[in-house]
């Protein structure tokens, strides 16, 4: 249940969503979030 702990892979996904256009959830991504 490691993807649904807020605190568990949080750092790791968003460092990833930044490399990518969306969030593993397909919303804005968090550069846009972010900005």
């Amino acid at each position: 249940m490691a993807d649904l702990d807020p605190m568990g892979d949080w750092m790791g996904r968003g460092a990833r969503a930044l490399e990518n256009p969306h969030t593993a959830t397909g919303e804005e991504s968090l550069e846009k979030l972010y900005a």
